[in-house]
This record gives structure tokens, sequence and C-alpha cells, in this order.
């Protein structure tokens, strides 16, 4: 229980440092409406292949984007004192949970302004936010554990793009294979098998997310 506690009191203190920093959140969603104002520029009809293509990318960039920032504003005082009073589980689990909540929350947003300018080309709607619940918080463990370590190396953003992009592949490449089956584009049988290997690849990076944090927090 009282691990619970330390883990939300993380979280609240994320939430209530964000909201200090409003224009944080206005840039990430001024990004997601340049993003979508270009593409429907660019492209005179959009199909449901360029639909589903084009919601993802934009979701990768948005998500590097609102994740980039998980420890880049930890001072190494503030990362001595929670050392002293946290076990590194709780820091790296409240930071896993905090961006899991942005980047759905931001990825609902992106697909409800994509379905106001165009259409929704999903038949289930509760499947497709089931993609999206796996999706991101696959996101979230694979670029939370990379600020980590880019905060370790100096803030240096770079690493996030060269570290994170390879890892999400696996999971993007599934999320966009139900996304095509969920707009009929794709008759594909094995949807079970492929939502239960998009969870099993989420619950193996969070175990190895874990371990290596342990080591990178007492580095």
């Amino acid at each position: 229980m009282q691990d619970l506690i330390k883990i939300w009191s993380l979280v609240k203190k994320d939430l209530t440092v964000d909201l200090r920093e409003i224009y944080a959140f206005a840039s990430v969603f001024l990004f997601v409406l340049t993003c979508v104002f270009i593409v429907f520029k660019a492209f005179d009809q959009i199909s449901l292949q360029i639909w589903v293509v084009t919601y993802w990318i934009i979701l990768i960039f948005v998500s590097i984007n609102a994740v980039l920032k998980s420890f880049k504003d930890e001072s190494s005082s503030s990362r001595m004192y929670f050392y002293s009073i946290l076990n590194p589980l709780h820091v790296i689990v409240a930071k896993i949970i905090y961006n899991f909540i942005f980047v759905y929350t931001l990825s609902l947003i992106l697909w409800i302004i994509l379905v106001f300018f165009s259409f929704n080309p999903f038949e289930s709607i509760g499947q497709f936010l089931l993609i999206l619940l796996c999706a991101s918080f696959g996101f979230s463990v694979v670029f939370t554990f990379v600020s980590a370590l880019s905060q370790s190396g100096g803030n240096n953003s770079t690493l996030l793009s060269i570290l994170g992009m390879p890892l999400i592949i696996p999971i993007l490449l599934l999320s966009i294979k139900l996304s095509f089956a969920n707009t009929a584009m794709l008759d594909d049988t094995s949807l079970v098998t492929d939502f239960s290997l998009l969870v099993g690849i989420n619950l193996l990076l969070t175990g190895i997310c874990m371990l290596l944090f342990s080591i990178l927090w007492k580095a």
C-alpha cells in the first residue's frame, strides 16, 4: 500500500509541474494540429491506407515530444534527494504511468481531430481504443526509459530518437496491422494472436525497463 501511495504521489508531482507550464501542453496540441493541417493540404483525398499510416506516424512524433521531458527537468540535487528516499521502481513506474496517460490522451485527441477533418475509418471503435491502449503503453515504456538514458547522457535528445525508434518498430507494425484489420482492408483471422503478441512485447519491455533502470539509477 505504501508503494502505491509513493507512486501516486510522484504521478501527482509530475502533473502539478506540467500544469504550471501549460505552454508545454499547448505546444504539443499545436504540433498535432499543424501536422494534421499539412497532411490535408498535401492530399486532395485521403484513402483508408493513408489515414491509418498518417495517424500512427504523427502519433510517434507526438509521443516523442511528450515524453522527451520526463527526466529533462530533474536536476542532480533532486535526483540525489529521490535516490535517498525512493526505490527506483517507484520512480520509473510513476513516470511510465504518467506518460501513458499523457500519450493515450494525445492519441485520442489526434484521432478526434482527424475524424473531424475527414472521417472515421474504423469499424469497431472499442477495438481501436484497445489498440491505442496497448500501443500508448508500449510507446510510454520505451520512450520513458530512453529519456532516462538521455538524461544520464547529459540530456542528449538525439539518443531518444536513435535508441527509441528501433525499439518501437514491433509495436508500431502490430498496431498498424491491427488498425488495417479494423478498417476491413486486411482480412486477418489472427487478431487474438496479434493482440497477445502486442501485450507480450509490452510486458517484456516493461520488465527490461525496470531491471535496467534500477542499474541506471545507481550509476
